[in-house]
């Protein structure tokens, strides 16, 4: 209701001045206008008035001065107002040293002295507003002069990028952290927390280039011994000696193989799961236990699945695992032993493992021997009269030898149109033929190399040799005449064995 009681004041003032100066109790229009124009002009002061205590609570001091700055200046000068016009500017005393302090804070040094002591020299300013402006001069003249608007500006730029570029580097994105950094060294050429940030990314980068080119090199320098490898063509099939083929003969299959076995599977417990689901177990478990997260990639072929009378029951993939629970097993007996359950064969390629039908389909295998691993399958009498090089001849002429094909079925296995058994060299045996077929011969050439005990023929002939020749030493008696009695000489010859 102030503001009221201070417009009906002033309008009585107003009224009284018009009466004194206008007789016969008329108004003038020019006195109707001023009227009007203060009454509004009050109104407006008192909203900023209003508006500057609100943000003066809020603690926008530049904003809270401006209001206050206005309000005073927007309210008339008069005996009804004076009340009003003083308690404006006592906030606006106020406010001026607060807004000094701020202006110095914000670098404007000159703009601040100048608010400060337009509040120092004010007559009619109170004596604790006057203190305060007073306290802000003692700080101006401690505050260096050099200091300038645009220096605070470049100092929260600069702390804004210094942030940017530490979470570029956390990252791990060197170049933009590099980047960040230069527009830092653009506002302040010497600034060292930059400089500490750009060697930083410099050394990370430094580090991957390093490894990279050692990397290369490593690679280069394997290119080209890999020049000197001498490729071996033995029907075009990798070295294996645990029972699955590797297709293609190459490094890459022999590597997924070898991965295989080098991936340990902590437990695996499957009842009544499908092969598939097996399958996806296998996969999964390899990826995250593979150093290099690749993982084994298997596929397993459309093969119908029969019954005892070779009626078809459904796809292999689909049909269930009774019970399979093993611990600390590799990868590659892991496969093998669901494959050998549904009557599959693994096959390594280049890329994943082929699980194909291990029944009908033919594979080829190379298998490590020894020299005498032939002689090992002839287990008849034959075989050990010609390896006798003391037997009697039999007077029969030479036997033909057994092939190795020959000497395999004699130990069981069966060998089917399109299969075969050959030994190249005297330590490669070559096998092609059904899974069964495979996993019979891996059989045999285990057991050949266990460590049987070696046989050996010797035979020795003794001659009987006479040495007598010291028996020919002695004296010869004929030499030395030997008188027993008086006049009587005995002559004797011939050797004296006693010396």
């Amino acid at each position: 209701m102030k503001p009221l009681k201070l417009s009906i004041s002033l309008a009585f003032a107003l009224l009284s001045v018009s009466q004194a100066h206008h007789t016969g109790g008329h108004k003038s229009q020019l006195l109707q206008k001023e009227l009007a124009r203060r009454q509004a002009a009050l109104g407006d002061a008192k909203q900023l008035e209003l508006e500057g205590d609100k943000l003066s609570k809020k603690g926008e001091v530049a904003a809270a001065y401006a209001k206050y700055k206005a309000a005073y200046d927007l309210m008339p000068t008069a005996p009804a107002t004076l009340e009003s016009k003083g308690e404006v500017k006592k906030k606006l005393d106020l406010y001026k040293s607060k807004y000094a302090s701020l202006l110095i804070e914000e670098g404007d040094v000159v703009a601040a002295k100048s608010l400060v002591e337009t509040l120092v020299d004010d007559e009619q300013a109170t004596k604790g507003n006057v203190k305060k402006g007073e306290k802000v001069l003692r700080v101006l003249e401690k505050t260096n002069p050099a200091i300038t608007p645009q220096f605070f500006k470049d100092q929260v730029e600069i702390e804004k990028l210094l942030k940017k570029g530490a979470g570029y580097l956390d990252l791990g994105l060197e170049d933009k952290a590099l980047d960040t950094y230069e527009q830092v060294l653009a506002i302040d050429p010497y600034n060292k927390k930059a400089r500490k940030g750009m060697l930083k990314a410099s050394q990370r980068k430094g580090s991957y280039f390093e490894g990279a080119r050692k990397e290369a090199r490593t690679y280069a320098l394997a290119e080209v011994a890999k020049e000197w490898e001498r490729e071996l063509k033995v029907d075009q099939v990798a070295e294996s000696s645990e029972g699955e083929a590797l297709a293609g003969g190459n490094s890459q299959a022999l590597s997924l193989k070898k991965k295989a076995q080098n991936i340990i599977i902590p437990n695996v417990d499957f009842q009544g799961e499908t092969l598939e689901d097996a399958l996806d177990f296998i996969r999964l478990r390899s990826r995250e236990l593979d150093p290099a997260l690749e993982g084994i990639n298997i596929v397993i072929e459309d093969v119908n699945q029969k019954d005892e009378n070779g009626e078809v029951i459904g796809k292999v993939n689909e049909q269930e695992i009774s019970s399979l629970r093993l611990s600390n097993v590799k990868v590659s007996d892991l496969i093998k032993v669901l494959a050998t359950q549904f009557g599959l064969y693994p096959q390594y390629d280049d890329f994943a493992v082929r699980l194909v039908d291990g029944k009908t389909q033919l594979f080829t295998r190379t298998f490590r021997i020894d020299s005498n691993f032939k002689d090992s399958l002839d287990s008849g009498g034959d075989s050990a009269a010609s390896s006798d090089p003391f037997a009697a001849s039999t007077g029969g002429g030479l036997s033909p030898k057994k092939s190795v094909k020959e000497l395999l079925a004699g130990k069981g296995v069966t060998f089917s149109v399109g299969e075969s058994a050959s030994i190249f060299g005297s330590s490669r045996l070559v096998v092609r033929g059904t899974s069964q077929t495979l996993d019979l011969v891996e059989v045999i050439v285990e057991q050949s190399q266990k460590g049987a005990p070696k046989q050996v023929m010797i035979k020795s002939k003794f001659i009987e040799v006479e040495q007598n020749n010291l028996d020919e030493l002695g004296f010869d008696w004929s030499l030395s005449p030997l008188r027993y009695d008086g006049g009587t000489t005995v002559a004797g010859g011939g050797a004296f064995n006693s010396l």
